[in-house]
C-alpha cells in the first residue's frame, strides 16, 4: 500500500482514513461493547478459565461489532474519518 505524507504524518493513499482516526472510531465501539458484555457476562462465567472467558467474550463482541456497531459508527462519523483525505486521482 502507498502512503503520502500529509502534514507530517503518513496516511493511507486512496482517500482511506489516517490510521489514527480510524483508531479513534474504533475505540468508540468497543469500548461500549466491552463494557456492557463484562457487566453482563461476568457473573456467568466467573468460575470458568480466563481463556473460556475471553473466548466467549470474543465470540460475541466480533459479530456484533462487524455487523452492528462499527456500520453505525461509520455511518455516524463519516465527516470526522474523511477530513483531510483526498481521493487518489487515477491518471
Amino acid at each position: 500500500m502507498k502512503t503520502r505524507q500529509k502534514s507530517g504524518k503518513a496516511e493511507a493513499a486512496g482517500g482511506n482514513p489516517g490510521k489514527f482516526r480510524l483508531a479513534l472510531a474504533s475505540w468508540l465501539g468497543v469500548w461500549p461493547v466491552l463494557t456492557g458484555l463484562s457487566f453482563i457476562l461476568t457473573p456467568l462465567l466467573q468460575p470458568w478459565p480466563l481463556a473460556a472467558r475471553t473466548l466467549v467474550t470474543s465470540a460475541i463482541m466480533v459479530p456484533v461489532m462487524i455487523f452492528g456497531v462499527m456500520p453505525a459508527i461509520e455511518r455516524l462519523l463519516s465527516t470526522f474519518t474523511k477530513i483531510g483525505c483526498q481521493p487518489q486521482s487515477r491518471s
